[in-house]
């Protein structure tokens, strides 16, 4: 009788965990697809087919329920060369952004300057 307690408490922790085990790999696929479809969106390219959770934090959606904040790297190539690492981060199950390296936006900016045509003055 005084093992009915303990043991229920055990089974709903491993209830628990599984429950969040299923949920991590369902919103880490979701942030694998997004990655790949914005790389190819963007014409770069995804390295090593991986995503990589980087942190994880309790944090409150707008509207105010508390949903786990995953951020995962990744890794990607505009010419084969370089490597430049970027960044998907979600709330609960929302994508909040896609961030690329800065070295890499800098080296487009500088890319799209010099294909820009000299302005003219009259």
């Amino acid at each position: 009788m005084s093992y009915v307690f303990p043991d229920l408490i055990i089974i709903a922790l491993l209830v628990l965990g599984y429950m969040h085990w299923s949920r991590s790999l369902k919103v880490k696929e979701m942030a694998f697809k997004a990655v790949q479809r914005y790389c190819r969106q963007s014409e770069i390219q995804m390295l090593d087919d991986y995503i990589a959770l980087n942190a994880f934090w309790c944090k409150r959606n707008p509207q105010g329920k508390f949903r786990a904040w995953r951020s995962y790297l990744f890794e990607f190539t505009a010419s084969g060369n370089e490597r430049f690492q970027g960044r998907i981060v979600y709330l609960g199950e929302k994508l909040q952004f896609i961030q690329l390296d800065p070295v890499f936006q800098a080296m487009l900016e500088a890319r799209e300057q010099e294909q820009k045509p000299p302005t003219q003055y009259h």
